[in-house]
């Protein structure tokens, strides 16, 4: 099984014109809030086009969305010209792409491996929601999200993951091992205090400033996303539908 990157046509609308809710609530408990003001459907008469179309999607779908809006973000950037306050929310976008899609791909293996009766506990479901969740687990670390990624294709006899998805995996890992360092300005170090958060170029206490390429960050993110959302997660897909095909023709 081999990995290859292409640019699918990601967005899906299927009815923006279909409302699903009401605006009865007025409550303004925290429970309720303005719920029913602030998520709700264009008035009638109004451009259907702005309706976001809600319902509930995996993580790889979730992962699309967060690639997809940080190279908006970047889009933006080219057009319009430098706006640095906006880079850390992109490379947070990017990244936090990445860890969901990591985490597609480990459930679909996860499955793949059960269906060929493979019986590490690990593979359990409910146990590997616990390890992707669980602060005792993966949590937001993308190397253990990887390295497990990649025994666990072993073990389905296909390739591990490209060089240079690795690449990108370990450069985020550096600056953000636990996923917060994109969230905040500051984080908890390892001494239990608060330090200033990690960035990109900033190695050294004294340098207080430093320059990224932005469309050649971009260009690194879209191929480790595309070689993981449109390669990877495609080629699990069909070794479950050829699963599926397989377990029907012995039905039969």
């Amino acid at each position: 099984m081999g990995f290859s990157s292409g640019q699918s046509g990601r967005k899906v609308r299927r009815n923006p014109q279909v409302a699903v809710g009401s605006s009865g609530v007025s409550s303004s408990t925290w429970e309720h809030g303005l719920v029913s003001r602030i998520f709700r459907p264009v008035d009638a008469g109004g451009d259907s086009h702005l309706n976001a179309v809600v319902d509930h999607v995996d993580e790889h779908a979730m992962a699309i969305g967060f690639a997809d809006l940080a190279d908006l973000g970047v889009e933006e950037w080219k057009r319009r010209g430098p706006n640095d306050l906006i880079f850390i929310p992109i490379v947070y976008c990017y990244r936090h792409a990445l860890e969901l899609v990591l985490k597609a791909a480990l459930r679909t293996t996860a499955a793949c491996l059960r269906e060929e009766g493979e019986t590490d506990p690990a593979l359990d479901r409910d146990k590997l929601n616990e390890w992707l969740a669980g602060p005792r687990g993966a949590g937001h670390s993308l190397q253990k999200l990887a390295t497990r990624l990649d025994e666990w294709l072993k073990s389905l006899d296909a390739e591990a993951l490209p060089d240079d998805v690795h690449e990108v995996l370990k450069s985020l890992h550096q600056l953000d091992p636990k996923g917060d360092a994109f969230r905040y300005s500051t984080v908890r170090g390892k001494g239990g205090t608060f330090e200033r958060a990690p960035r990109p170029g900033l190695t050294h206490a004294d340098v207080l400033q430093a320059h990224v390429d932005v469309a050649a960050m971009q260009k690194h993110f879209q191929q480790a996303f595309g070689l993981l959302s449109d390669g990877l997660m495609t080629e699990l897909d069909e070794v479950r539908s050829w699963q599926a095909d397989r377990s029907a023709d012995a039905d039969w």
